[in-house]
């Protein structure tokens, strides 16, 4: 690997903090309690979605393109689709996004919550 390139990915690393930064002073993702998203009001609506059997994706494309929900751990795939939620107000659309996370990397959400601990702090209490 070239230099060049290794001071390339450190600047993407560099601005994907920030991002993730910038996001916890104004997103809503970050309010929601372990609690809340695997066993309370939103638990049972996020399960629903793992749990379908005639699942269909929303978007075309993707890292993630035919494969469904049981084909990820679920409680990562949770996870994911709840910080994905920034994106849009859809809840299967967060799915196929953190989805494509995952397909990339098994531990996607649980490495960007070592970069910052503190977009997870109120998920795990």
């Amino acid at each position: 690997m070239k230099t060049a390139d290794i001071v390339k990915m450190a600047d993407e690393f560099v601005k994907m903090i920030k991002r993730a930064k910038d996001y916890d002073k104004k997103g809503p993702g970050h309010l929601l309690t372990r609690s809340e998203v695997f066993d309370g009001a939103y638990g049972p609506e996020w399960r629903q979605l793992l749990n379908d059997s005639k699942w269909k994706e929303k978007l075309s494309g993707g890292d993630a393109a035919g494969m469904v929900p049981s084909d990820f751990d679920a409680e990562e795939l949770l996870r994911g689709g709840v910080i994905e939620f920034e994106h849009t107000k859809d809840k299967r659309i967060a799915l196929e996004i953190a989805q494509d996370h995952l397909s990339n990397d098994r531990n996607y959400y649980r490495k960007l919550q070592m970069i910052d601990p503190e977009d997870f702090e109120k998920m795990d209490k």
